[in-house]
């Protein structure tokens, strides 16, 4: 019983950064799954998504490569695949936050997708079951409103036998007559606090200019080495 205590306690008060830590060379390779229900109709996207750190400096900003590969889009049975593109290389602070971001390069559907599913750390350290709160702008040039989201740090846990740690979060546009709402779960990995997966469900999701407002599940899964 003692130990048992004594190993509750540790839990309890040992504090994660939960940042990237990441190294020059490295490699993480990701499938990447969305599907929604449109007027009906099954939707679909699939992509191999594939990151690669080209640089780390030495204050831990870094730059890194990502490329989308083998997308395909699904509508009611009818599948296209989506033309590659090149890698697109931009600079992040230790944080992951873009150096070098553009606030037109975005389209309102990307921008989207990246705001319900992108990892944000903590300011400081925090401990098991500790939340923190990050506050996104709007952003008018593409008619998205100001949201935030809420990330919890809920467990300690084994994906795969590897040692991760899992954090629940949910998103809210604060506007609106159909306002964007997701909630989810990331898993990191222990030793970097890179993503081993995101999955997650969002409300209201619109797959481009003119799509109605539909239910949808995101799912970003690491590739087995």
């Amino acid at each position: 019983m003692k130990a048992v205590l004594t190993c509750l306690f540790l839990l309890t008060v040992q504090s994660y950064d939960l940042i990237w830590h990441p190294h020059s060379g490295q490699e993480l390779r990701y499938d990447l799954k969305i599907k929604a229900d449109i007027g009906g109709k099954p939707f679909e996207f699939r992509s191999e998504v594939e990151l690669k750190v080209k640089s780390v400096s030495p204050n831990g900003d870094y730059e890194l490569g990502t490329q989308f590969k083998n997308g395909v889009t699904s509508f009611d049975g009818q599948e296209e695949k989506v033309e590659e593109e090149a890698e697109d290389v931009q600079r992040y602070n230790r944080r992951g936050e873009p150096l070098d971001a553009s606030e037109d390069v975005e389209d309102a559907t990307s921008e989207l997708l990246g705001q319900v599913s992108d990892f944000v750390p903590p300011d400081k350290p925090v401990r098991m079951y500790q939340n923190w709160t990050k506050e996104i702008p709007a952003r008018k040039g593409l008619e998205l409103p100001a949201a935030s989201a809420t990330y919890t740090l809920v467990a300690a846990a084994k994906k795969d036998g590897r040692d991760v740690l899992r954090v629940d979060y949910s998103y809210a546009q604060k506007s609106g007559s159909n306002p964007v709402r997701a909630k989810g779960t990331f898993l990191l990995a222990t030793e970097d606090n890179s993503i081993v997966s995101v999955e997650a469900k969002v409300e209201n999701f619109s797959a481009g200019e003119g799509a109605p407002p539909a239910k949808a599940t995101l799912s970003m899964v690491k590739k087995k080495s």
